[in-house]
């Protein structure tokens, strides 16, 4: 079993002229980015294109340095005799070098232990409620190039992730001006968490009756469900695969992608539209719709490793999305800023920006629709 919990963020700091101090490495604008870093989280790499469920952006940063887990995480249920380790596989920072990104923490179940603990006990089965629930609250450690340290909940890490954020990119003369804390929620904002998990058809899965269906092709199924334990609701994606293999399918990864660029282009999108004024939403409309170009011709242009079948695939599956839309930027623009607007609503009307559980369900179906049609817009 893979699973993957995501934090999308919005970087509003280019609202200002001197971008609050923000300092000018990476450049995430580059297919190249050469050798840099971020201070005190890790440094930049290309994107690996021969990777396990590591594709789909031109570079990331792994931020090891920044999020520690003092204690391995291991899923245990009720009745279980034993516990199954969840490896932590990755910790990954992605940013469109405009003003949305997100954190990515990958976990892996033990292949050889969770095998022999289901043949050990074939009575057994997982409640992917409870996994979600494991990885909402494994504990960590977020060590901020300050020297400061919190302690608390993965799901719950962002206000901490995002002042160490604020202190790794902000000049050392920017943060005697611009402190923090006091931008953190004002113009570098976390988004809430989603899982997404990734099950072979060979596990053991509990059925229940908590999932809403978003694709259902033969062996192949896509559901929302929730985590348990957990007040919001409906944010856990459950991709059931046909394939025994722990290689991720082209298809699979490439929904898995393009949700999670979406999602966190459309809440960074969001969250500016609900405090900037008229001239700001409307200049960076434009901005969205440069965003949307560069996006469909990275997709484009994705060069699978040579010879290998399930890049190869995953690069189609993008590039036919890519090209559906192309000479359509605007149509798809403004589908998307659609999108983006219907989560400003609420804060337009005076209440608190929140990132709404539809919203997140209808990227969620138009990633997969936009995927499996290969040719399908965004509706």
């Amino acid at each position: 079993m893979f699973g993957l919990l995501q934090l999308p963020f919005a970087d509003l700091r280019c609202l200002a002229d001197d971008r609050f101090g923000r300092v000018p490495r990476p450049d995430w604008d580059v297919d190249n980015p050469g050798e840099s870093f971020v201070r005190g989280f890790g440094k930049m790499s290309s994107r690996n294109a021969t990777g396990y469920g590591l594709m789909g952006e031109r570079g990331y940063v792994e931020f090891d340095h920044a999020v520690a887990f003092p204690t391995p995480v291991r899923h245990k249920q009720e009745a279980w005799p034993e516990a199954i380790p969840l490896l932590l596989w990755f910790r990954r920072m992605y940013f469109d070098g405009d003003i949305a990104g997100r954190f990515e923490f990958g976990f892996m179940a033990d292949p050889k232990i969770e095998q022999a603990f289901f043949e050990a006990h074939p009575e057994l089965r997982y409640d992917l409620a409870e996994v979600g629930r494991t990885i909402n609250d494994a504990q960590v450690e977020v060590r901020s190039p300050d020297e400061s340290r919190t302690e608390t909940r993965l799901d719950k890490c962002g206000r901490a992730l995002g002042r160490a954020y604020l202190a790794a990119t902000t000049t050392k003369e920017g943060l005697k001006r611009y402190p923090p804390a006091e931008l953190e929620g004002r113009f570098l904002v976390l988004g809430p968490s989603t899982i997404h998990l990734r099950v072979p058809v060979a596990l053991p899965v509990l059925e229940t009756n908590d999932r809403r269906p978003i694709l259902e092709t033969g062996d192949d199924c896509l559901f929302i469900t929730s985590a348990a334990g957990c007040a919001r609701r409906n944010t856990v994606v459950v991709q059931i695969s046909p394939t025994t293999s722990r290689r991720e399918p082209g298809d699979e990864r490439a929904r898995r992608v393009l949700f999670s660029h979406l999602n966190a282009m459309l809440f960074a999108h969001s969250t500016l539209v609900s405090v900037a004024d008229d001239k700001e939403i409307t200049r960076h409309r434009l901005r969205l719709r440069d965003l949307t170009e560069k996006m469909l011709k990275r997709f484009e242009h994705l060069k699978p490793a040579s010879e290998n079948p399930y890049e190869a695939e995953f690069a189609r599956a993008l590039a036919a999305f890519s090209l559906a839309h192309a000479g359509r930027v605007d149509e798809l623009t403004e589908r998307l800023q659609s999108l983006a607007d219907q989560a400003s609503e609420q804060s337009r009307a005076g209440k608190v920006f929140s990132w709404g559980r539809s919203l997140f369900e209808q990227i969620m179906i138009k990633s997969a629709e936009a995927i499996a049609a290969g040719a399908t817009s965004l509706r």
